[in-house]
């Protein structure tokens, strides 16, 4: 999955389509990929496949859209992202700042998710990349430098020699 950048800026004569729909599924699946990294798995996030274009937006289907991105906030960040709402067939459609709603929390969370990724204390060195590398050290007897290895390999239990 790779991240879309989310429209904000809905207006009342907008009108969805299917790249918007797509555009959502993405991002939400995303944002679970990462948070999951990050945080376990928490998720059941649970999607609808891609649409087509002679595809319509269900109400289950935005109703997957909101819990799905309550779930990732609610085990992630816990933002104020406004009201979950509920649809039902034939009922209160989507409207302009719904879609702004949503969009911007998921872009709210995709950030945040970012940021910590990107400044999270990393080791200066890789532990158990190499299991057979030796360090190699100096010890000095009678005022000469000898040089040895040490009587075990990385990842090798403890009193089994070379």
């Amino acid at each position: 999955m790779i991240w879309s950048t989310p429209k904000t800026d809905w207006s009342a004569t907008d009108r969805i389509n299917v790249a918007d729909i797509n555009r959502w599924r993405n991002n939400l699946l995303y944002l679970k990929k990462v948070a999951t990294d990050l945080f376990g798995d928490f998720s059941t996030v649970v999607l609808y496949d891609k649409k087509t274009t002679s595809s319509v937006p269900l109400a289950s289907e935005l109703n997957a859209v909101e819990n799905s991105l309550e779930e990732i906030n609610e085990n992630t960040y816990n933002y104020d992202i406004g009201e979950t709402k509920t649809y039902s067939p034939n009922g209160h459609p989507w409207n302009y700042e719904e879609m702004n709603r949503v969009e911007s929390a998921m872009e709210k969370i995709y950030r945040a998710l970012a940021t910590q990724t990107i400044t999270m204390p990393h080791l200066a060195f890789t532990l158990g990349s190499d299991k057979h590398r030796c360090v190699p050290r100096v010890k000095t007897v009678d005022h000469e430098p000898i040089l040895y290895r040490l009587e075990f390999r990385i990842g090798q239990p403890k009193g089994v020699n070379i």
